[in-house]
């Protein structure tokens, strides 16, 4: 596709694509259904995202021109540029650890006005986020400086958080200090706070859905710690949402769809409709037991789930119309929208996460910017980065590219499911089951600076070559195999213990489909260490159309090989072939990293490193 043109009279071009080249495997961005973007041109507002280099230099790191990559083929610099006025109205630089973890973020654009919203993470040993702290960078990335913000966690062994700190304004004193408790299914049974406000503890229905929902927009206050001063200047309007600090109550349908949120503090229901594609095709709100509105909601294909236009009452005509971009199933690229008679049209930035990060109008002028916590709660800010009060645009499409309740901003409606962002959790169970962890509640792992779950039901892996080739299905490989290779395969350490799982799970003849599976990945993973095919020399590339190997030169296709899973398949020529394919299967996470260098010196035969290459 080159461009998404607008039928109006002018024939207005929404964006415009340039790609990687033809043919070129899916590289921009962590998108599962885009082709090779390298730039999406928004010629109305003259703002551009780009990841080639504006004066076509080659990057010194990697050589070529396409800056917004590293040299394994992940985003480090996601720029929207505004080519009319010649500056950067927002980009983000990312930097990352040897397994792919985002160990900082970096806002150039904030920084260029004083103002401090870099980022510096950290994680536990199974790749779980454990700190944010946001700032200042120092000059190396290993430090934060005008610290504004922090969070911390601590995680049991299935994800659940054990403990919560806040710091809301950077000062070094924790302003939230949270414990919680999880049953044996994970639910949430109590929070306790040692300082700061106590949040209700959720309750739960026998099916699993969170049916008491703490409402924490008011944490962080605590009126034992305020001066006689900060009391004098505590208005009645700070005092309302100060004492509205309680619950949702949520009601759900027999198919667990999330039906009516009451809002009791503020007298405010919310009752929501389904079509038979389970998608949410009309939302009503009630103040005082009395209807507001009812929108009536339209959607393209029901595989993407992706809202058309938006209608008020009994009105014929669009109340607000978005059109979507071809890099990602959640990529709002134009949100027209009837402001008394007058249509208001606002373009989405995006970062590396599909987060809004700002609102752009149609002549190029940023209206509004977003910051988020890193589970998605979500902060307002002028174009000048200073905190804004309230959503005044009401964009709804924030965290991950998520729809957010405009009344309730802590709720994020994620088409199978909603997304509590305070408590980082799903409010009810995964429908897929065991799939993505061993929780049902678990959000995206516990990594939520690269994971993201636009189904709601399952985890695209920041692994690009896994996203496009994840664990053999039930319908191609035999019931149970995802489960079951979930739950077994991790304990393997060697090359015969994982054989004998994939012999176990799957048996016989079923064990062709892993074969293929692994094979596939490979060769996928082998050629998406940097941006460009073949990095090392071995000759491997993979051809789109055929889904198959090619294999030139003295390189062979693994599926042609007689000797089957385990035979001596001399894909990776040398030492530097080898590390990649190695470090290429390290953002798999836990212990897939040590079960797949068994299994390549297994396959390949490859058991020692010339270190001179390194």
């Amino acid at each position: 596709m080159k461009a998404i043109v607008d039928d109006d009279v002018s024939s207005t071009h929404l964006d415009d694509y340039s790609y990687l080249g033809e043919g070129e495997a899916a590289r921009s961005v962590n998108s599962p259904f885009g082709s090779g973007f390298v730039i999406a041109d928004s010629p109305e507002p003259e703002v551009k995202w780009t990841l080639v280099d504006l004066t076509g230099t080659n990057d010194p790191d990697t050589g070529d021109i396409y800056l917004g990559w590293d040299r394994f083929g992940r985003i480090k610099d996601c720029r929207w540029y505004n080519y009319n006025t010649a500056s950067d109205v927002d980009r983000i630089k990312y930097g990352y650890d040897r397994v792919s973890n985002r160990i900082w973020r970096q806002n150039v654009v904030a920084e260029s006005l004083d103002k401090h919203f870099d980022e510096l993470y950290s994680y536990d040993a199974l790749h779980r986020l454990k700190d944010l702290q946001r700032g200042t960078l120092n000059s190396q990335k290993d430090g934060i400086t005008d610290k504004t913000f922090a969070e911390c966690w601590s995680l049991d062994p299935t994800g659940n958080w054990k403990k919560y700190l806040q710091d809301s304004n950077g000062d070094g004193s924790w302003d939230l200090n949270q414990s919680r408790t999880n049953n044996e299914v994970n639910e949430i049974t109590g929070i306790a706070a040692s300082v700061g406000v106590d949040w209700p503890s959720p309750g739960y229905d026998h099916n699993g859905n969170m049916i008491r929902i703490p409402n924490a927009k008011a944490s962080g206050l605590d009126w034992a710690q305020f001066t006689s001063d900060e009391w004098k200047a505590f208005t009645t309007e700070e005092w309302e949402g100060f004492e509205a600090t309680g619950t949702y109550t949520a009601t759900y349908d027999a198919w667990d769809h999330l039906v009516k949120i009451d809002d009791q503090s503020a007298s405010v229901v919310i009752q929501y409709e389904f079509d038979g594609a389970r998608r949410r095709c009309a939302e009503q709100k009630l103040e005082h037991g009395v209807s507001q509105s009812i929108r009536h909601i339209y959607y393209t294909d029901p595989k993407k789930w992706q809202v058309a236009e938006e209608r008020i009452g009994n009105s014929t005509n669009a109340e607000r119309q978005f059109v979507w971009g071809m890099r990602y199933i959640d990529d709002v690229v134009v949100r027209d929208r009837d402001v008394g008679g007058v249509n208001q049209r606002l373009y989405g930035l995006q970062d590396a996460n599909w987060n809004t990060n700002a609102l752009c109008s149609h002549d190029g002028v940023i209206q509004q910017r977003v910051t988020y916590s890193a589970y998605g709660v979500p902060t307002f800010l002028s174009p000048m980065f200073e905190e804004s009060d309230s959503p005044s645009y009401e964009w709804q499409y924030l965290y991950a590219g998520y729809r957010s309740e405009v009344d309730m901003m802590l709720l994020y409606y994620v088409r199978n499911r909603s997304y509590i962002c305070s408590l980082g959790v799903w409010s009810s169970r995964d429908d897929v089951r065991y799939r993505d962890s061993l929780s049902l509640y678990l959000y995206v792992g516990d990594s939520p600076l690269v994971g993201v779950d636009p189904s709601g039901n399952e985890l695209k892996h920041k692994d690009k070559c896994l996203e496009k080739y994840p664990y053999p299905d039930a319908g191609k490989a035999g019931d149970g195999i995802a489960e079951c290779m979930a739950e077994n395969c991790p304990q393997a350490r060697t090359s015969r213990e994982i054989r004998e799982c994939v012999n176990d799970c799957l048996g016989g003849a079923s064990a062709d489909a892993i074969k293929e599976w692994f094979a596939e990945l490979l060769c996928c993973s082998a050629n998406s260490t940097s941006p460009r095919p073949d990095p090392c020399g071995c000759g491997l590339e993979f051809n789109e159309k055929t889904n198959k190997c090619d294999t030139p030169g003295p390189c062979r296709n693994p599926l042609d090989d007689s000797s089957g899973f385990h035979g001596n398949i001399d894909v990776c020529q040398g030492c530097c072939e080898f590390l990649a394919c190695v470090d290429a299967f390290q953002s798999l996470g836990g212990g897939w990293a040590d079960i797949m260098r068994d299994v390549i010196e297994g396959t390949f035969n490859k058991t020692r490193c010339d270190t001179s290459c390194i």
